[in-house]
């Protein structure tokens, strides 16, 4: 679906995410093209599950109705976040 502005025209994707059959998430995905700068932007669904990032990304059109769909699994993305905390708790205990 779509939804126009005066600034804006967005396209919003609505998306069911399943394991073995059983619903686990939907995800709602968009892209956005700004009039004053022909610029396009992508806001991703993102659905976190132990230290599993699952993002889901609604790409360029190839016609009307034909969308690209980008989907990332990213294991372990968390422990970027652990290590910068190891690095803030080291520079404070160095004092």
């Amino acid at each position: 679906s779509s939804y126009p502005s005066s600034k804006l025209i967005a396209y919003c994707g609505t998306f069911l995410l399943e394991k073995q059959g059983i619903p686990l998430e939907t995800l709602h995905s968009e892209r956005r093209v700004y009039f004053s700068n022909q610029q396009e932007h992508s806001e991703a669904a993102m659905y976190q599950r132990g230290v599993t990032t699952l993002s889901l990304i609604l790409g360029e059109t190839h016609d009307q109705n034909t969308w690209v769909v980008r989907f990332y699994k990213s294991p372990g993305l968390l422990f970027i976040w652990g290590g910068c905390f190891l690095i803030a708790v080291g520079f404070f205990v160095s004092f």
